[in-house]
């Protein structure tokens, strides 16, 4: 399995926290000069939610667990999942599991999203199926 050109295998911190500003729902020009018959750069979100916090609607029970692993194995200081999606987009995640915590929410979110690593996950998965 081959990515597209430039498509998220797993989000970034970047993606996961934007969507959320009026000027993500807008096509963009990729050379910021917009023109008839020019090319568009995609949306970066819906103008409302964070890329993170709509994946959060779609799957909120599953963000709750989420949220409830992370505090019992000692990388959170709290349990709630709104705690944890606070911290996560002011940047306080607790200091002695911040990476750990950002990995852990990144795939989270991919494994989401269609994205290629969902795809190659299942993929490896299907023999054991």
């Amino acid at each position: 399995i081959i990515p597209a050109y430039n498509e998220v295998v797993i989000p970034d911190v970047e993606f996961l926290k934007a969507g959320a500003d009026p000027e993500d729902a807008r096509n963009g020009s990729p050379d910021n000069q917009p023109g008839l018959g020019d090319l568009t750069v995609p949306p970066r979100g819906d103008g409302v939610n964070t890329n993170l916090a709509f994946l959060i609607s779609q799957f909120p029970d599953e963000w709750v667990f989420f949220a409830k692993r992370l505090f019992h194995e000692g990388l959170t200081d709290r349990e709630g999942s709104q705690d944890l999606y606070q911290d996560f987009m002011k940047g306080k995640l607790p200091s002695h599991g911040a990476e750990e915590i950002v990995v852990e929410i990144r795939m989270w979110a991919a494994l989401r999203m269609q994205s290629v690593a969902k795809t190659v996950i299942g993929a490896l998965q299907y023999a054991q199926a």
